[in-house]
């Protein structure tokens, strides 16, 4: 059965970028839930170590889950929504100029970077990257060490990305966006 609430609701829509799943919720402003929907992916393993989604993957989870809300909520065209991200680890992304994504997102428990966090910590040192980022060491699945693996093992990727960004933060214009934050 749909729900209608009243014109001009306040509703709250909370959005999980999980690691195997897109979980997404509507609450009105009172915190009653509305609607709940699980969205599952899988991970692409094709190397060991090697952990990927494919970019759009995500999008697709955020379409069907709002679909699966509306199958429980009927939303006003005067309803006022906020949205609330959490998301999993620092999944990377390669953006280029024009907003595309330029291969599949590198998850946050990908490990391919081994010898490159080695690199990073033998040139900074770990106490430099406690002062910087407030993380003890390096790290293999950190987006430095990644962006420093594609560097060296795919350049063409590397060369064409104008953005490196982690998966979260926003949705705007019918395109999934995201920020950044981390090492």
């Amino acid at each position: 059965m749909i729900q209608k609430g009243e014109a001009g609701m306040k509703l709250l829509i909370g959005l999980d970028l999980g690691t195997t799943a897109l979980k997404i919720a509507l609450f009105d402003e009172k915190g009653t839930m509305l609607g709940v929907s699980t969205q599952e992916y899988p991970l692409n393993t094709p190397k060991v170590n090697f952990v990927e989604v494919e970019a759009q993957t995500y999008w697709t989870a955020f379409k069907n889950g709002l679909d699966d809300l509306k199958k429980t909520y009927a939303f006003q065209s005067d309803d006022e929504i906020s949205l609330a991200v959490s998301a999993q680890g620092e999944t990377l992304l390669c953006i280029d100029k024009n907003g595309r994504v330029l291969r599949p997102a590198i998850v946050w428990m990908d490990n391919r970077a081994e010898e490159e966090a080695m690199m990073l910590k033998e040139k900074f040192g770990d106490e430099m990257c406690y002062k910087v980022t407030g993380q003890v060491s390096f790290e293999p699945c950190w987006p430095a060490s990644k962006i420093l693996w594609l560097k060296r093992n795919e350049p063409e990727v590397f060369e064409s990305t104008d953005k490196f960004l982690l998966v979260q933060r926003r949705i705007r214009g019918g395109k999934f966006s995201f920020a950044e934050r981390g090492l």
